[in-house]
């Protein structure tokens, strides 16, 4: 009975298992319908979207459709307008006319006002119109015969034929130059291109150069471009293919974060629309099979009135860690005025995705990947999580893209500047002429140095500063062709010239370097836009509000606080962040007007103030900084607080700006001098005494000042009775009229560092401060242009100034010594010391070495990328040849360089040379290569060429750092010893020395049936000889 009960429960319990299983067979059916329904609503919504996109498409297609109506519209009103013009001025119908009604001229339809349809913020959008004008004005001043006809009434039908002819002519000559482009690049390929590296990435180069020429319009490349590597010059012409090869100093980096969600949809739209452009070009690439190791940030700041930049951030992954790049120099609104004289013209030339124009090199690439998975969504058939595109340009936010743009466009400078001897040439010139301070034929109002045209005039020339380049030429007509050739030699090697930049020639141009400059009325000023005028007056009256000014609230913007959502505690004190952004635009706008800086510095000391060892007043104590200065590191004075408390001072400066920005717009301040008088002053003081000697050219006499020191004056430093002397020796000078308005005075020291703060405009102790602010207000005062130059002490002995000082008339310059002799701004080393040179050849070997004269600065320099070259300016010119050197240096890395200079004016070039040379040494005048009788010390630099791996540079090696002390002392003694250590450093510098990138088809150049040879003259000349 049991086992029958069991069996029972056993058949019971089966059952149950089977229900059960009845149960989960149902749901699993059930289970089986919902996914069937899930994956039809997928179906529908994949069917929905796809519906969607063609709509998408179909609403784009219909709006170009609008478009192109509308605008075949508009173009057919225009005709309309034409030929009812026509019809009136023929009487062929009668239409009423209105009074005041005026029938425009043929010349004035082709030759409208370019200037006038663009604001000169707009043009820096990329939507902005090209002024055809400026182009048919050029060819049609060219036939004065027919500019005669079109200036007469009822010219507008000529005016409407020529129009379309010069369309007609651009359509034809643009396919002609595609034509020749593609043409001449597959003979080349046809020759060379079996011998190329790399040939998959070479063919998908050449690949996107027949796209890029094929979409390109007359005026822009609207599908992007790509450099003509062919056209290159040969030892440039691998970095023009493959791009320059990155210099790695760490391991790079392995960064994955995806892009963040965008916010705002509007902004979203506008960084969509950029991606697009740039993925449409080629520049951003889908990065497919290639190997991608790294990703990089994208993020978006404003640029114009209406349009935006993208900025590829290589800080967030690490990349710009694990990179270096040179130092290289930009040009300064100083470079500029060097070029410029009274009523000269200026044109403008803007490149068009400037650092887009260049490629990235392979090996970067990969490090290079850009989320775009947001904003260009994979297809459903992809099993990637993420889209990445990776960048084959040298996209801005990397820290060697601008080195590696600039050095490619400094390249392509030079074939634009051209033939100095070729007649055709806009930038020719014959001559390099030196206007030295210091001779007593020098004329302040022409510049130190200058190429001189076989008329005597100023040369055209041209500076770069990053994609904008300014013009300068002594007739509108060449300052126009200057800008031409400058597009043409652009477009030649495969940049992208920007026309709808272009602004015709003035002598009032736009800013440059952020600095306004003006050559009308035969005088040369400088000043800023009226944007960067109201500006700063807007930043000065808010940081005068809050220091207790007489200001009114209702003028003063307070949008920064609300925007950073700071507070201050009142009047009194100053928001520390908000003060220091405003400071650094204060910074700025006194690169233009110097005058400024001495009324900073209570700005300075208000931010600064909140630091340990600072009096009340924000100076520093230095007793408290000679003993406790290395006791803490310095992170723990990083950190500033929200609020700092004003300065008394502060209030003072800052009554004096408000009334320098007065006025509602800028002043226009004179470049150089405008008098011809030149006043040199050399002044000297002792402990009880101080003297001043005076001399300028048209007054031969010799003016003397000397006196005694009352006891206040001698308990001061020793710097503040040098500064005050140079100042009464200013003073007595103005009193007795003998200084005119506009004219030039150097004031000579043998104290180095009121040279130093009078240049800098600022002193660290507050009476030598006074000084300084007391100098500058005679400046201004008087309208004169200061130089205060340092000598050496056995100099001004000998000069008498020194003598002067302690009572003695009988010596120097008092005894009959020419007063020139003892300022030698204009004498180079060489010819200081004429053994100089015959030493530096003898000792720096293993290389030949060539000495630079002015006249090579600007050819020679230039001509050989491996040269090794000698540069021994005057110091009054120093600026403008080490200016030269910082460009060689930046175009041909390989290249050598030694600069010899005497110590003096070195305010004015010692920073940029310290910056762009690998070693510098300050060479007392006590050794056999530099005797005692030359008093000022030898600066002497090396700039050694780029290494072949890290730390890419020599400047930077451990080498060079354990050496620097023991070559330092070695130049200091015997000239043997001084000889082994010059060696010493070349020998190493050479033995490191990277190599020119490879001839990208080194053996057809050598045994195949051609060689192309790029021609200097550019497209003038067809490109290249055969």
């Amino acid at each position: 009975k049991e086992e029958k009960e069991k069996g029972k429960t056993k058949k019971k319990e089966e059952e149950k298992k089977g229900e059960k299983k009845k149960e989960e067979k149902e749901k699993g059916k059930t289970k089986k319908k919902e996914e069937e329904k899930k994956g039809e609503k997928k179906k529908e919504e994949k069917e929905k979207g796809k519906m969607k996109k063609k709509e998408e498409k179909k609403e784009e297609e219909e709006a170009t459709e609008r478009k192109k109506k509308k605008e075949e519209k508009e173009e057919k009103k225009e005709e309309s307008q034409v030929t009812r013009q026509v019809a009136r001025d023929f009487d062929f119908v009668t239409i009423p006319q209105n009074k005041g009604y005026d029938r425009p001229t043929g010349f004035e339809l082709l030759c409208g006002d370019a200037e006038g349809t663009i604001s000169a913020k707009a043009t820096k959008s990329d939507d902005a119109g090209v002024p055809e004008q400026l182009w048919d004005k050029s060819v049609i001043q060219k036939l004065p015969w027919l500019e005669q006809h079109l200036h007469q009434p009822g010219s507008i039908v000529l005016g409407y034929r020529l129009k379309r002819v010069f369309r007609n002519c651009r359509k034809w000559l643009l396919q002609r130059w595609k034509k020749n482009v593609l043409t001449e690049m597959e003979e080349w390929m046809e020759h060379y291109g079996n011998h190329l590296k790399n040939p998959r990435l070479v063919q998908e180069i050449v690949d996107q150069i027949k796209i890029h020429v094929s979409a390109a319009s007359w005026w822009n490349w609207d599908g992007g471009s790509t450099l003509f590597f062919w056209r290159w010059p040969v030892q440039y012409m691998s970095d023009a293919l493959h791009g320059t090869p990155p210099m790695f100093v760490s391991d790079p980096p392995n960064y994955w974060k995806p892009q963040p969600p965008y916010k705002d949809p509007v902004n979203k739209a506008r960084v969509k629309e950029k991606l697009e452009k740039v993925i449409d070009r080629g520049y951003l690439k889908s990065a497919g099979d290639r190997e991608v190791l790294s990703l990089m940030f994208v993020f978006d700041v404003e640029k114009g009135e209406y349009d935006i930049r993208l900025v590829y951030d290589g800080s967030k992954s690490g990349l710009n860690d694990a990179i270096w790049a040179p130092w290289f120099p930009l040009p300064t609104a100083d470079s500029f005025f060097d070029v410029m004289m009274p009523n000269y013209w200026c044109s403008d030339n803007d490149m068009g995705d400037f650092f887009l124009n260049f490629p990235m090199h392979e090996d970067l690439q990969k490090y290079c990947g850009v989320d775009i998975t947001e904003l260009f969504p994979l297809e459903e058939d992809e099993t990637r999580e993420l889209h990445i595109a990776i960048w084959t340009r040298a996209a801005m936010g990397i820290t060697s893209s601008p080195y590696i743009a600039t050095a490619l466009a400094g390249r392509s400078n030079r074939l634009i500047l051209g033939i100095p001897t070729d007649p055709n040439n806009p930038f020719a010139w014959d001559i390099v002429v030196l206007n030295l301070p210091g001779t007593k034929s020098y004329d302040c109002t022409q510049p130190w140095i200058f190429k001189c045209r076989t008329d005597g005039k100023l040369a055209a020339d041209t500076k770069r500063f990053v994609d904008d380049l300014r013009n300068s030429a002594p007739t509108e007509e060449l300052a126009w062709t200057a800008s031409t050739q400058i597009g043409k030699t652009m477009s030649w090697l495969g940049q992208q010239d920007a026309p709808r930049k272009r602004r015709p020639p003035s002598k009032t141009p736009g800013a440059w370097a952020a600095t306004v400059v003006a050559t009308i009325d035969g005088v040369l000023t400088k000043s800023v836009t009226q944007a960067a005028w109201d500006k700063a007056k807007q930043r000065i009256r808010y940081l005068a509000y809050y220091a207790g000014c007489d200001v009114d609230r209702d003028t003063v913007d307070f949008s920064l606080e609300k925007e950073l959502n700071l507070k201050p505690k009142g009047k009194g004190h100053l928001i520390h962040k908000i003060a220091e952004k405003y400071r650094g635009y204060l910074i700025h706008i006194s690169a233009t007007y110097s005058a400024m800086v001495p009324y900073l510095k209570g700005l300075h000391l208000t931010l600064d103030g909140w630091r340990e060892g600072r009096d009340d007043e924000g100076w520093k104590d230095l007793v408290w900084y000679k003993f406790h200065r290395t006791d803490r590191p310095k992170s723990h004075q990083e950190t500033a607080p929200t609020c700092v408390a004003c300065v008394d001072r502060l209030k003072t400066d800052l009554d004096v700006l408000l009334d320098f920005f007065d006025d509602d717009t800028p002043y226009a301040l004179p470049l150089r001098p405008t008098s011809y008088g030149t006043m040199y002053i050399v002044g000297d003081a002792s402990g009880t005494g101080f003297g001043n000697t005076a001399w300028s050219a048209e007054d031969e006499e010799i003016a003397a000042q000397f006196g005694g020191w009352e006891e206040k004056v001698q308990e001061e430093s020793s710097n503040f009775r040098e500064a005050y002397t140079a100042v009464l020796g200013l003073e007595d000078q103005l009193e007795k009229g003998k200084i005119q308005k506009g004219c030039e005075v150097f004031i000579v020291t043998d104290n180095w560092v009121t040279e130093r703060v009078f240049e800098n405009g600022s002193a660290r102790t507050k009476k030598l401060h006074e000084l300084v602010v007391r100098l500058r207000r005679l400046q201004m005062k008087g309208q004169i242009f200061i130089r205060v130059l340092w000598m050496a002490g056995t100099r001004m002995i000998a000069q008498g100034t020194d003598s002067l000082s302690r009572g003695d008339l009988c010596s120097g310059v008092m005894a009959g010594d020419q007063f020139l002799d003892h300022i030698p701004l204009s004498l180079s080393a060489p010819e200081l010391q004429p053994q100089l040179l015959k030493w530096l050849h003898q000792w720096a070997t293993p290389e030949t070495w060539i000495d630079l004269e002015p006249r090579g600065w600007f050819t020679t320099a230039f001509e050989d990328p491996e040269g090794c070259f000698i540069w021994a300016p005057p110091p009054a010119i120093a600026r403008q040849a080490i200016d030269c050197l910082c460009d060689v240096h930046h175009i041909h890395p390989f290249t050598s360089h030694i600069v010899i200079v005497p110590s003096l004016m070195s305010g004015h070039w010692r920073k940029r040379l310290s910056k762009c040379s690998d070693a510098l040494w300050v060479i007392k005048s006590e050794c056999d290569i530099w005797p005692h009788h030359l008093h000022e010390p030898l600066t002497i630099a090396f700039v050694a060429p780029q290494l072949q791996r890290k730390p890419w540079r020599l400047g930077r090696s451990q080498w060079l750092e354990d050496w620097h002390p023991r070559l330092r002392r070695m130049f200091s003694r015997d000239s043997r010893t001084a000889g082994r250590g010059l060696r010493q450093f070349w020998n190493e510098a050479h033995r490191l020395k990277g190599s020119m990138p490879e001839c990208l088809a080194p053996e057809v150049l050598r045994e195949g049936p051609g060689r192309w040879i790029p021609c200097t003259g550019g497209p003038r000349f067809g490109g290249f000889d055969r």
